[in-house]
């Protein structure tokens, strides 16, 4: 807790007839005064139902707590689903009440244990993502959490309900929420598990619907910034067998150290296509805690490869600029499926023109960044059918793309005109753009852990070439629909010369960004950048 229970972060609760309860090797919570963490203080809370009776008089409740300086390896958090807005008519066999959010985020999170929270009308309470059943629990039951066995990955991005049921036919009179032991409640804790936390609030309203309030760490470049005094190059990557960097992607397989590089092994793009493909490996990945190469692959798959997504089963994404396609791979690197036509390009629903990135929907939905040579993004359904094409009049070099879910809206690079255009996922319609021409053109879009939105740029046209790295922060809540302006948050990094695509990452044991460039040069060799940038 920061300065008390009110506005801390939840840690643990138990009740009658808890056991122990282990995280796992290499898990647990962290707690401290360090800035992303700011949890000094310990604060235990304990309930009984009568705090002065003989029946009570000999009961304790305690807690034992093991404790390490080493900073876990998987990192403990809670998200807390509430609706405290309820009453419940009588004599009922069943009344559902539902706190429902969409839970922010560009990833998935594991289900490590779960805690279910009613009173004496609560019947079960239960978890859906994306109206797909998780876990449930007895609410009558004594209230410790229940370790989930699947070990759910639940993605974000999505909406998450909390369901609580309960039967009033032993009431005569209304049923009203509260907190006391006679009011009814309703409170489903989740234990989730990830290399950073993830501590929220969902709280429902009359209608479900609820709004989340997350406590995620503050990644927010601050508006006055020494980057001197925060900015450094942790490690540049070159070697003679890696060619110019179309993509780049970190957390591939789910290890927040692994790097995939999508690369062109010695080729360059031209104003014609190049029919054959690559003899050589085109993916790599590089384990940047290690600093080597973990394996390659990719082989007599790609002409000049472009665009690198990984979405949240770990299928790999691609486009390729000179085959005029656009790839699936599952997470073993097989190829699943592709959109476009082999070697053609085109302008109808058929083909694509030199199509540059993939963003992916959490109902397996792709859109496509098209591109070079056409104004548009499409969209697909999970087998590769062309749902519809959404039109970007007037665009030069459609370059790369992200789909913030939860506002479903697509964030479009628009590079040679320096602009971040928004389209509204299902309809196309299209919002105020942004403008980033002071820093230059926009090369790549990106997200990290927590869903934040970040824009790659290049001053190319200057006697001294600029890289940018520019954080959008909105000033109004997309969530609600209102697509106001945004203070972009830039930091220039400084060495490099080409850049192509980027990845960033919260690192929180640093409390820092971990920044990644890759290069498309100079001529056919390329190298990868990483820096940390202290919040």
């Amino acid at each position: 807790s920061s300065s008390n229970y009110e506005t801390g972060k939840i840690i643990y609760a138990w009740a009658l007839g808890a056991g122990n309860f282990e995280t796992g090797p290499d898990a647990g919570f962290v707690v401290g005064s360090r800035a992303g963490i700011e949890a000094p203080y310990l604060v235990l809370q304990s309930h009984f139902l009568n705090a002065v009776s003989n029946e009570t008089a000999a009961e304790v409740a305690e807690v034992e707590m093991h404790a390490t300086s080493k900073f876990p390896e998987k990192v403990i958090s809670m998200s807390l689903f509430s609706h405290n807005q309820f009453s419940l008519p009588p004599q009922e066999e069943r009344v559902e009440v539902k706190a429902k959010c969409c839970m922010k985020g560009a990833g998935s999170a594991d289900l490590l244990a779960y805690r279910v929270h009613g009173h004496q009308y609560a019947r079960d309470i239960s978890l859906a993502v994306n109206n797909e059943s998780i876990v449930s629990g007895d609410a009558q039951l004594p209230h410790f959490f229940t370790k989930d066995a699947a070990m759910h990955k639940l993605r974000q991005g999505s909406d998450w309900a909390a369901t609580c049921a309960y039967n009033t036919e032993a009431s005569n009179t209304t049923v009203t929420v509260g907190s006391g032991h006679n009011d009814e409640m309703c409170n489903m804790y989740l234990m989730l598990s990830s290399h950073v936390p993830f501590n929220s609030f969902c709280i429902g309203y009359y209608d479900g619907d609820g709004f989340e309030n997350d406590k995620f760490p503050d990644c927010m470049i601050p508006e006055v910034v020494d980057v001197e005094g925060r900015l450094r190059v942790k490690n540049v990557l070159e070697m003679p067998e890696l060619g110019q960097v179309g993509g780049l992607h970190l957390g591939y397989q789910g290890n927040p150290n692994w790097l995939l590089i999508f690369h062109r092994s010695g080729r360059e793009m031209l104003q014609i296509d190049n029919p054959e493909p690559i003899s050589e490996d085109v993916l790599m990945v590089w384990d940047t805690l290690a600093n080597r190469s973990v394996t390659t692959f990719g082989r007599g798959l790609f002409n000049l490869p472009h665009g690198l997504t990984v979405d949240r089963d770990n299928n790999i994404w691609l486009t390729d600029v000179d085959s005029q396609l656009a790839y699936k791979l599952d997470p073993s690197g097989k190829l699943h499926l592709t959109v476009g036509m082999s070697n053609e390009r085109g302008h109808d629903r058929k083909h694509l023109c030199r199509p540059t990135e993939v963003a992916v929907a959490n109902n397996g939905d792709f859109f496509v960044s098209d591109g070079y040579c056409n104004e548009r993004v499409v969209r697909y359904d999970a087998r590769g059918g062309v749902v519809a094409e959404l039109g970007l009049p007037d665009a030069n070099v459609v370059h790369s793309l992200v789909l913030d879910d939860c506002s479903n809206t697509l964030y479009v690079a628009d590079r040679e005109k320096s602009h971040v255009r928004l389209l509204d996922a299902d309809s196309g319609q299209e919002h105020p753009y942004i403008d980033l021409s002071q820093f230059g053109y926009v090369y790549s879009l990106t997200k990290d852990e927590y869903g934040n939105i970040y824009a790659l740029t290049w001053q190319r046209d200057v006697p001294v070439r600029k890289t940018y790295l520019v954080q959008f922060q909105a000033r109004a809540a997309l969530y609600f629909q209102q697509y106001g302006s945004f203070q972009l948050m830039p930091i220039e990094l400084p060495g490099i010369e080409f850049p192509h695509d980027f990845a960033v990452s919260y690192n929180f044991q640093e409390h820092a960004l971990d920044i990644y460039v890759g290069e498309t040069g100079p001529g056919p060799h390329g190298k990868v950048t990483s820096f940390s940038f202290a919040l």
